[in-house]
């Protein structure tokens, strides 16, 4: 078998990209994952605002660490080490991330991570969703944690460990491991723009009838709440439309009412870092197909006119409105951004 340097350096090439590049392998279900997942430490990966005090993010987020597809080749030897990091230099920052849906667990994250972003720049994370029930072997720990409660202040619910999710990526960018970003600081913007997310929600394979996709199987007859949710949330138990679909409809119901959030604590904090950090567009597919797409300085330029139109009257929420079209604008030209908020910004949702 000839030496790796003896080989063309083409070769090599694709011999790095199918070490490094390829998705790492989906796990087949939550109970195969169990004693890989932990909850997101406090002080650690999380700020310490109100959401801590009752425990929101890091009650749906179920965190495994990920891989360095790259560090069994960069510690061959001196000559290979300098043209794998050649080679991670030219490759894309696109990220994808398995996320297995657990009703009434959260959301279950495998990152598949070639390198880490160089700047704070990202190109695109492709997010592949994929519904669960859970099983009677569940541990108790991952049971119960996502609740669909009308105490919308008081209840951690799956669009919201979504909002958790993607504002914990975009302050510690892909398998949050970038510790770089001040804890405690709120009047800061997070670290990482995102060009684009693609969100892919595919068909259960679980068996499961999925007769919610909100409320465990098990539990499904028996629970009041049933009908109450329809209020809330729509079609969540309309069995007439498959439950990837009727998760997508959900998903970009809520994403809708965010961007035009009015709420002025929870929600506020995640309209913000939305339009702050992502720049091009959402879109959402079932299956592959095309569901719905958000084009972000559309809606920018519509919460604008809602908000902050012509003339407004000085104010904190419009003065972060027109830092934040500053911000837009120079997210589109790939420059540097100053990621100081406005004054009092942090208090919108104290």
């Amino acid at each position: 078998m000839p030496h790796l340097l003896e080989i063309p350096l083409e070769l090599r090439d694709e011999i790095f990209y199918w070490v490094i590049c390829p998705l790492v392998e989906p796990p087949e279900s939550p109970l195969s994952e169990q004693a890989h997942r932990q909850r997101l430490p406090h002080g650690e990966y999380l700020s310490r605002g109100i959401y801590n005090e009752w425990d929101f993010l890091r009650r749906g987020i179920w965190h495994r660490a990920p891989t360095n597809p790259a560090l069994s080749l960069l510690q061959v030897n001196k000559q290979i080490h300098d043209e794998v990091s050649h080679f991670l230099r030219r490759i894309p920052t696109d990220y994808n991330v398995d996320i297995m849906y657990v009703k009434e667990s959260g959301l279950w994250p495998t990152w598949s991570i070639p390198k880490l972003p160089e700047t704070q720049y990202i190109d695109s994370v492709r997010a592949t969703f994929r519904i669960f029930n859970p099983t009677e072997d569940l541990g108790k720990q991952f049971r119960y944690k996502v609740s669909h409660s009308r105490l919308i202040c008081h209840s951690p619910t799956f669009h919201r460990s979504f909002y958790g999710l993607l504002t914990n990526f975009l302050k510690r960018g892909p398998g949050l491991l970038d510790r770089t970003h001040p804890e405690d600081d709120d009047s800061i913007a997070p670290r990482y723009i995102v060009k684009k997310i693609f969100i892919d929600i595919v068909a259960p394979t679980d068996g499961s009838p999925h007769s919610s996709i909100l409320i465990d199987d098990n539990l499904y007859p028996r629970r009041a709440s049933a009908r109450m949710l329809r209020t809330l949330y729509g079609d969540h138990d309309d069995v007439d439309t498959p439950p990837e679909e009727r998760l997508a409809s959900h998903l970009a119901k809520q994403l809708e009412m965010l961007l035009f959030s009015r709420f002025w604590c929870f929600e506020f904090m995640h309209l913000m870092i939305i339009y702050e950090q992502v720049a091009e567009e959402f879109v959402i597919t079932v299956n592959g197909e095309e569901f719905k797409r958000v084009n972000m300085e559309e809606s920018f330029r519509k919460l604008k006119e809602q908000f902050f139109p012509p003339g407004s009257g000085p104010g904190t929420c419009a003065a972060w409105g027109n830092w934040a079209e500053v911000r837009r604008r120079r997210m589109r030209e790939g420059l540097e951004l100053d990621n100081q908020r406005p004054a009092g910004v942090e208090r919108l949702y104290e």
